[in-house]
């Protein structure tokens, strides 16, 4: 049978484990969740850091000026600086946007569909009216030009 001395020795033995566990466990728990999160390792020799890619398409503006540049190289005809522009998107039309740009002798109408960038084929068609150069083509969203339809200027 147990004394009250030895339950008492005991009892203190035991408390003083439970303080001693707890002291010792607590390290093992976070104080915050961001002493959760590992930390990053610098780039090694092995490790390279990741580069995201880089995407540029062409806008509307930049298929009009590679189709106007393509046709004042071909044909020798003169460039100007300013354009103005109208948007000439159909009210209530979702899906497509249309521009109208003008600047000196050129007119020209740039069409494409709302999609995402990398799939953008440009409609243009393209006026010169000192010359009566007709053009109709397209541009892609890597700026290839395919020419679908041409009235040559007048001489």
């Amino acid at each position: 049978m147990l004394t009250k001395k030895s339950l008492l020795k005991n009892t203190i033995t035991a408390l003083l484990a439970s303080i001693l566990l707890v002291a010792c466990a607590s390290p093992l728990q976070p104080d915050s969740p961001a002493d959760t999160e590992p930390t990053p390792l610098p780039p090694t020799e092995t490790q390279s850091p990741v580069i995201e890619p880089t995407f540029s398409f062409v806008t509307h503006e930049a298929a009009r000026d590679i189709a106007v540049a393509y046709l004042a190289d071909k044909y020798g005809l003169e460039t100007t600086g300013d354009w103005m522009v109208q948007d000439e998107t159909p009210q209530n039309l979702v899906g497509s946007s249309a521009f109208l740009y003008t600047s000196g002798e050129w007119a020209v109408f740039v069409q494409a569909p709302v999609v995402a960038p990398e799939y953008l084929i440009y409609t243009l068609k393209i006026d010169h009216t000192a010359s009566s150069l007709h053009w109709e083509g397209e541009v892609d969203a890597d700026g290839t030009i395919t020419e679908i339809m041409v009235t040559p200027p007048t001489q």
